[in-house]
């Protein structure tokens, strides 16, 4: 029998990005539970505590895959987790980006209505893409033995088609957008002297979230347009990982620097506001500025900076 040995060196590939991935989930996890008992557990509960602990959990529980003794029946449905679980962290980590947006435009109903817009397109394509693949001739191929003697859990589309390739061709697209619109309002605000140091951060993070996260997704658009089996995971882990704790470590940001803070200090966000109409008896003006109270930092997404 004819041994593949490049599908061997793919998938041991695979596997070593899987362990990778799990390695860099459990370290940050361990990393911030300080501040995650600090400022999560401790609270009480939010849009935006569901928001942080949505995807972090969703990703180290899949590492249950991971573990030698799992059982075969649990194992075959490996692939309809792993896809549910991508597209609620890729829709949690997309809420928090158009919440930050929101605020950049000073809670903006146009931005609402485009971040609606937008939810509720990608989640219309999830679930048409979902059902494309759900059975007939167009359904994608799982295997535990993609080669002869090669045994690995993999999945790839049937020849000629490209259902998961078109599934990060929309969350490039979104990002992209997110990307253009935080550009654009820090553009336009420093044209108009009118820009801040924080309109400034907020456009400054979205642009290095989108760099570094950008080249992951278009590497998981490569490998799934060419749809080699063994390779198709190869960075499916990396891009959901990176993406979470990247998005995390924003809401852990703008919680450590509100409740850290001192009777001394004000924390203020120029010009912007992000409370519940509820609460916006908590939030005072004062100048240029608008003074945040629990209620405006409560979302968890939005940076504030010290008034000076």
């Amino acid at each position: 029998m004819a041994v593949d040995v490049s599908a061997f060196e793919e998938a041991s590939w695979v596997r070593c990005s899987r362990v990778a991935v799990a390695f860099l989930m459990v370290y940050e996890y361990v990393l911030q539970l300080d501040s995650e008992i600090e400022h999560f557990w401790n609270k009480n509960w939010s849009v935006g505590k569901c928001i942080y602990l949505c995807p972090a959990r969703l990703t180290l529980v899949r590492l249950v895959f991971l573990l030698e003794d799992v059982s075969f029946s649990v194992s075959n449905k490996f692939f309809d987790y792993q896809d549910t679980c991508t597209c609620l962290i890729v829709l949690a980590t997309h809420v928090v980006l158009e919440m930050r947006l929101y605020a950049m435009y000073g809670n903006s109903k146009i931005i609402l209505a485009i971040s609606i817009f937008l939810n509720i397109g990608e989640l219309a394509f999830m679930a048409a893409l979902g059902a494309a693949t759900g059975g007939g001739s167009s359904t994608p191929l799982g295997t535990n033995e993609p080669f002869p003697g090669l045994i690995i859990c993999t999945d790839g589309d049937l020849p000629h088609k490209h259902w998961y390739a078109f599934f990060w061709t929309a969350v490039i697209a979104v990002e992209s957008i997110l990307l253009a619109l935080a550009l654009f309002k820090a553009w336009t605000d420093y044209r108009k002297g009118l820009g801040s140091s924080l309109i400034t951060i907020l456009a400054r993070d979205s642009a290095i979230y989108f760099v570094v996260i950008f080249w992951l997704y278009m590497f998981n658009q490569i490998i799934w347009i060419f749809n080699r089996m063994t390779l198709n995971e190869l960075s499916t882990g990396f891009s959901t990982a990176i993406s979470t704790i990247a998005v995390n470590r924003m809401v852990i940001s703008v919680r450590d620097r509100y409740y850290n803070d001192t009777s001394e200090h004000t924390l203020t966000s120029h010009q912007l506001e992000f409370l519940h109409p509820s609460e916006e008896e908590g939030c005072r003006t004062e100048g240029s500025g608008t003074t945040l109270d629990h209620g405006a930092v409560e979302l968890g997404v939005v940076e504030v900076a010290r008034s000076s």
